[in-house]
């Protein structure tokens, strides 16, 4: 057995910069670390480095919760996107996606259970990251053939719904192929940095 479920550590990377004046900026980079067992356990897919792209709705939500009267969001869920899937970087257009609209992509919901998102279990921050340690874990199912899993996202609401907000999305570049009992795992990074670091 090549590995196993436990002791899975994550990272994912999404970046917004913000400097209005030089050395003052800060980076925030999101990051999901995804791998794929089979019904064995064995590991047929492991991808630490999947950065992600905040939307203009988690823009909008960050800045509403820090400067505004925005309600503080909690907890978050992570659902994943049907593949192939190109993320939308700000300046291309799809920065605009929500729930409501995101012509680009559909979810993948091929799973066991309800719901099809999953609860991200955010530790406390330390050094300036977050993640979440309980890794967030699919089991594949209702797939009529072998599927590709192009991309994740991270939104408020838990049900299969078009409502709330669409915090961030990423496409993995070398999307995974799945089967049915196949497990998915997923976990997400959230680092702060001063534009000087």
């Amino acid at each position: 057995m090549s590995g196993s479920s436990s002791g899975f550590a994550n990272e994912a990377l999404a970046s917004v910069r913000r400097s209005p004046v030089p050395g003052n900026g800060v980076l925030l980079k999101g990051n999901f670390h995804m791998r794929v067992l089979d019904a064995h356990g064995f590991i047929k897919y492991d991808n630490p480095n999947i950065p992600n792209g905040i939307t203009n709705q988690g823009l909008a939500q960050i800045y509403g919760e820090v400067f505004g009267a925005t309600a503080h969001i909690t907890p978050w869920y992570l659902g994943l996107i049907d593949g192939p899937f190109t993320a939308g970087d700000v300046g291309d257009g799809k920065d605009a996606d929500t729930m409501a609209s995101h012509a680009n992509w559909v979810e993948f919901t091929e799973f066991t259970g309800t719901p099809n998102r999953q609860t991200i279990s955010l530790d406390t921050v330390a050094t300036r990251s977050l993640n979440n340690s309980s890794v967030v874990s699919y089991t594949v199912a209702g797939l009529g053939a072998a599927q590709d899993v192009g991309g994740i996202f991270v939104t408020d609401l838990q049900s299969a719904t078009t409502g709330g907000v669409l915090f961030s999305t990423a496409a993995i570049s070398t999307p995974p192929t799945v089967n049915n009992t196949d497990v998915i795992e997923v976990t997400y990074t959230i680092t702060a940095l001063a534009s000087s670091d």
